[in-house]
């Protein structure tokens, strides 16, 4: 689904992803950590959590760089209460918010804004567009007889 080069830019672990996984005991706890920052990178959101969603493709990815065998992601999708308190140190360590009736506002009105700008900006266009249009291929009559 995703090009290699992708994966590699998106969901690529970084050194400070390798020391929040640090917290996790066990290798399918740091595998699902893991695969959760590397799922919220790729897609901008979480994984939904019943039943917890799975990409293969990603699980792979996220097991290859922690060496790990991808089976363990069957170990970890069992454990619901692991899988949410993963999602909330994610949010923290990310510094994610959820998108809640004051950031829908605040998008309502950029969009507002934004629709407002470009329908001006084409009514220029089309105006410029049409004056230019018929300096450049139309010829007028010098007098109306």
């Amino acid at each position: 689904m995703f090009p290699r080069e992708q994966l590699k830019r998106a969901a690529a672990l970084t050194e400070e992803d390798f020391v929040q996984l640090g917290n996790c005991r066990r290798p399918h706890n740091r595998l699902g950590f893991a695969y959760q920052v590397a799922f919220v990178r790729l897609f901008n959101r979480f994984p939904q959590q019943q039943p917890f969603e799975l990409f293969e493709e990603l699980v792979c990815f996220s097991a290859a760089q922690l060496g790990l065998d991808v089976e363990l992601m069957g170990l970890y999708r069992k454990r619901q209460p692991t899988i949410f308190e993963h999602r909330q140190s994610i949010a923290d360590y990310l510094r994610l918010r959820p998108f809640g009736d004051a950031e829908a506002s605040q998008l309502g009105l950029f969009l507002s804004e934004e629709s407002c700008r470009l329908e001006q900006a084409a009514a220029r266009f089309e105006s410029d567009g049409a004056i230019r249009l018929v300096f450049l291929f139309v010829e007028l009559p010098l007098s109306v007889s």
